[in-house]
């Protein structure tokens, strides 16, 4: 399967010719091309898959650190807090990487086909990763053979994307997947969790309330949400925060004053002391030094 990861990596470098993340012609699919290496950085990663084809990616999930290598790919079920970066890439060797968009709806509907139900009594995490199958290789092979081509994207590529989430969920992957889309798990009550604390970060949280809906003790919701985002809910809630608040910083041109308030802190100083714990600079320092690298004004 060498000679067709090569393959494919040469025909996507040749339509992706410059460095840059780039939708394709197949709804919910991206490439990205980096011909730097990238420092590791907090970021907040939403449901999606990510298939490493050429260069390394390093991420970190909770106190689990892997370096990601050409046909392993990485699996996030729900939202979730992240460290990665970019290692050992050139202009000559870039990094490629594919990402795809998970899709609830159809994984459920595949998985209802299927009959399949929660087996596995073992934990599953918001966040994986494992090696390619053979069979994972080839339909991501026959989806990528469709994105030059609008028409094959738009026509084929959902078709494709379908195969694609069979392969995850027959592989070691599924149980995970499984069980975050299966009522009376627990993982499904801490999915709700995320869902809710997405919505509502800008607010105050009080643990007790959204144990309740999603109906669970206090003390089983809190050691839950941990095993499976690895931090806490209001560390999940500050992480929001502080990447929203960076956004609108990067973007918008909002003040740290402004920001801060935004999502929901009270304090700008406090807003600043968290923010610089979180990217390792000051707002400012941070967003003067991404708009230098990136040439955005």
């Amino acid at each position: 399967m060498e000679e067709t990861r090569e393959a494919l990596v040469q025909k996507l470098l040749d339509i992706y010719s410059k460095e840059g993340n780039y939708e394709t012609s197949v709804p919910g699919v991206w490439v990205h091309r980096s011909e730097r290496n990238k420092v590791p950085k907090p970021h907040i990663y939403q449901p999606m898959m990510i298939f490493i084809l050429s260069g390394t990616k390093l991420i970190k999930f909770g106190s689990a650190e892997k370096i990601f290598s050409p046909l392993d790919y990485f699996l996030t079920v729900l939202t979730a807090p992240v460290t990665s970066g970019i290692v050992g890439v050139t202009s000559e060797e870039p990094y490629l990487a594919l990402s795809i968009d998970l899709e609830a709806e159809v994984i459920t509907s595949i998985a209802y086909e299927m009959g399949l139900k929660p087996q596995s009594a073992e934990p599953a995490k918001a966040a994986s990763c494992v090696p390619m199958s053979v069979e994972m290789q080839g339909a991501l092979v026959r989806l990528c053979n469709t994105m030059n081509n609008p028409e094959e994207g738009r026509i084929l590529g959902p078709i494709l994307k379908r195969e694609i989430f069979y392969r995850v969920l027959t592989g070691p992957l599924g149980y995970s997947v499984i069980r975050f889309n299966s009522l009376r798990t627990s993982e499904y009550q801490i999915a709700r969790a995320v869902d809710w604390i997405k919505i509502n970060f800008k607010e105050p949280l009080a643990i007790d309330d959204l144990a309740k809906k999603v109906f669970m003790g206090r003390s089983t919701f809190h050691r839950k949400f941990k095993e499976v985002m690895t931090v806490s809910p209001l560390r999940f809630q500050k992480e929001l925060r502080l990447q929203e608040a960076h956004r609108l910083m990067l973007l918008k041109n909002l003040s740290v004053t402004q920001a801060s308030y935004e999502v929901g802190f009270e304090d700008p100083k406090f807003f600043t002391r968290e923010y610089k714990d979180y990217f390792g600079l000051s707002p400012r320092e941070n967003i003067k030094k991404i708009r230098a690298e990136e040439g955005i004004n």
